[in-house]
């Protein structure tokens, strides 16, 4: 939170003399949660007491005005307004509501970073990247952080790779369906297309060879490669853009390589490994943004790592959806049909 909208002094008195709660616009809820976001607004902070009455004045994005205000109007409140007895409220739909994993589902975490490459060629985490890309490139944050998203693997998808028997140099089968959502979905700088799916797959595969063969266990080499989004050239050979433009028109693209390590535990039947990283090169305007080059800057490509790692899902972040898994997105996360057919 500091390092995009307010000062780290601002931080205590949050901590001590409010109850931070952070909406998700992306999740949106039912509908008494939907509506609750309406009433606050989109984007933005707002000081509110805990019958849901607005104090302090408006307060805008990436500055906290007004918290003292907020604060001496909060005493002044009668005590129905600072301790209201909340009920639940009748007739909620749950239509939209926030999805939870299928059954038998594996949930993977997927990491992206930006990164620095030196003069050897060595790379590391990007020393800084720009939070404020609408404007350029402002609102440096140091180091860069990772971003991460979910991946949902379906029990079909994770059968259909394990490997009940086999040998070592056997060539096992990629499901289509969880090619086709990894080559959309986390083959590019889904920081800068703002989590949405790359505009195309040029080209890419991903597949699996047995390199570890026992009785009670099955180890697998995952190796592939992605070209995702625009060309490289064609970024490159792009006019300059006259405004802050958008997601779709900033010729977005990426090039990666895979590797990973799964390992399929014969005796539980489960996967208990599964270790992917995807090291590249993006572009487009809004990567360029992020990485500092400033509105319509040189335009170039960035190195850029992706991690996926397989996590229990007991813990309630790791059930946080993907973002196009909600309803509301329209979107056939499951599918396996090419993109153009994707909404």
């Amino acid at each position: 939170m500091s390092a995009f909208y307010c000062k780290d002094s601002a931080l205590e008195t949050i901590k001590t003399r409010f109850v931070p709660v952070a909406l998700d616009g992306y999740l949106r809820g039912n509908t008494a949660e939907r509506a609750f976001f309406k009433a606050v607004g989109d984007n933005n902070f707002q000081y509110l007491s805990a019958s849901g009455k607005p104090l302090g004045g408006k307060v805008e994005m990436f500055n906290l005005r007004n918290m003292t205000r907020a604060l001496e109007e909060f005493k002044s409140l009668p005590e129905a307004d600072r301790k209201p007895k909340v009920e639940r409220p009748e007739g909620i739909s749950e239509d939209g509501r926030i999805p939870s994993p299928p059954p038998g589902c594996m949930i993977v975490i997927v990491y992206t970073t930006y990164l620095d490459r030196d003069a050897k060629g060595e790379l590391s985490r990007a020393k800084v990247s720009f939070a404020d890309i609408y404007n350029g490139s402002s609102n440096p944050v140091r180091p860069a952080p990772t971003n991460y998203e979910m991946l949902w693997i379906t029990e079909a998808e994770w059968n259909a790779m394990a490997p009940r028997s086999a040998k070592v140099g056997d060539k096992l089968p990629f499901p289509a369906s969880l090619q086709r959502r990894i080559l959309l979905f986390h083959a590019q700088d889904y920081k800068s297309t703002d989590r949405t799916p790359t505009s195309q797959i040029r080209a890419g595969a991903l597949t699996l060879t047995v390199v570890k063969a026992t009785s009670e266990s099955i180890e697998l080499r995952l190796d592939g490669f992605a070209k995702t989004g625009n060309l490289l050239d064609d970024y490159l050979e792009a006019p300059s853009k006259t405004g802050q433009g958008g997601h779709g028109d900033g010729k977005q693209g990426a090039e990666l390589r895979f590797e990973g390590s799964l390992h399929f535990d014969l005796t539980k039947k489960v996967f208990t490994r599964f270790d992917v990283v995807a090291l590249g090169e993006a572009w487009g305007e809004f990567t360029n943004r992020h990485r500092g080059a400033g509105m319509n800057g040189k335009p170039r490509s960035w190195p850029i790592g992706i991690a996926f790692e397989l996590v229990a899902g007991d813990r309630p972040v790791d059930r946080v959806p993907p973002r196009a898994a909600c309803k509301y997105r329209t979107f056939d996360y499951f599918g396996t049909g090419a993109f153009g057919a994707a909404k």
